[in-house]
């Protein structure tokens, strides 16, 4: 990762944890705390690892990002605060970075999640939304998303989205021009659009279940 020089408004910041960040960390709001993070600056944690120059016995230290790696996925830490970060490593040394690009970054090396303050996992569908700028929410709560699944069915069909246990949404199709046979037919088709959508794919993390 590139270390920037400090902007005058880096050069003034305290280090700590900032309100609207800390309030969606204390409810473990994974939504909001994406959305927050959008508009803030968080540190990433860097670490001397000893390399050796073209077989020369003398090592030099170069800083490294501290990746984390459990059951073969890998994870970036990132901190809200400086006191945070040196009370995971206190030999790290904090670097201060926009979450936006952080998020760019770890999708760029096929990383996992982001792991926040080294206990809440930011997943791939908040990195997604984050790196492009969009606002995370649930799905059923997704105007966009909502205005996506119009676009790829009949304006003869009419679509509702809600909440549903252990899945990103329970899709409803009705219309009074289409078979329940024909509805069940254009959902699978909806399901393949969304397969094919490089963003929406992501989103759609534990499926959606349709009826007609």
């Amino acid at each position: 990762m590139h270390i920037p020089e400090l902007s005058e408004s880096a050069k003034h910041d305290d280090g700590f944890t900032r309100g609207e960040v800390a309030g969606f960390l204390a409810t473990s709001d994974q939504y909001g705390l994406t959305n927050a993070l959008a508009n803030d600056r968080c540190f990433v944690a860097l670490k001397a690892q000893l390399i050796s120059r073209d077989g020369l016995s003398e090592q030099e230290s170069e800083m490294h990002l501290a990746w984390v790696s459990v059951n073969e996925h890998r994870f970036l830490p990132i901190f809200t605060g400086v006191p945070e970060l040196l009370e995971w490593d206190s030999t790290a040394r904090p670097m201060r970075a926009d979450p936006r690009e952080v998020a760019t970054m770890v999708l760029a090396e096929g990383a996992d999640a982001l792991l926040v303050n080294a206990r809440l996992l930011l997943n791939r569908a908040a990195l997604h939304s984050l790196a492009l700028g969009k606002q995370h929410l649930p799905l059923y709560q997704n105007e966009e998303f909502f205005t996506f699944l119009q676009a790829h069915l009949p304006k003869l069909v009419q679509i509702t989205l809600e909440p549903a246990a252990d899945l990103d949404g329970l899709l409803t199709l009705r219309s009074a021009e289409f078979s329940p046979l024909q509805l069940a037919a254009q959902g699978q088709e909806l399901f393949r659009a969304i397969a094919a959508d490089a963003y929406w794919s992501v989103q759609v993390e534990r499926g959606l279940d349709i009826q007609v």
